[in-house]
């Protein structure tokens, strides 16, 4: 991608992120997938991210605190 490119791109998603921010809802669907596959993106790239199958089952033992 070229750089003026990637620069109204990086544009288009932080102004969509903006509307995030104040609860806005987006109409274009191009967008809220391309928001979708930038926060997968990020995401995978975090090392405190682990992968795991669903379903998931949390469990609490009594009168005990619990972290999700």
């Amino acid at each position: 991608m070229s750089d003026n490119k990637e620069c109204d791109y990086n544009a288009e998603l932080d102004k969509y992120i903006e509307h995030l921010k104040k609860c806005e809802y987006i109409q274009d669907d191009r967008a809220v997938k391309t928001l979708c596959e930038k926060a997968i993106e990020l995401l995978t790239k975090e090392e405190n991210i682990i992968y795991l199958n669903a379903p998931i089952t949390v469990r609490k033992k009594h009168n005990m605190k619990y972290n999700i």
